[in-house]
């Protein structure tokens, strides 16, 4: 194999800057105020939902805990 035509390679000062980006850990949503219905209030709901909002605009994805499926 020969060498890459200069014509291909970028200089350096136009190549994407690498880095990497360390998340410490996925969002972890507890389901137990939707799960024991009769704890549950208003409030821990919304709350719930604000947090799994949260979750999906910053990561995309999380985690559940508590949710009743064995």
């Amino acid at each position: 194999m020969g060498e890459v035509d200069t014509a291909f390679i970028q200089d350096p000062l136009h190549r994407p800057k690498l880095c990497v980006i360390e998340a410490e850990a996925i969002p972890v949503i507890d389901l137990s105020p939707i799960t024991n219905h009769a704890a549950s209030d208003s409030s821990s709901i919304e709350g719930l939902v604000r947090e799994i909002g949260s979750a999906c605009k910053e990561w995309g994805f999380f985690q559940v805990i508590r949710h009743g499926v064995p």
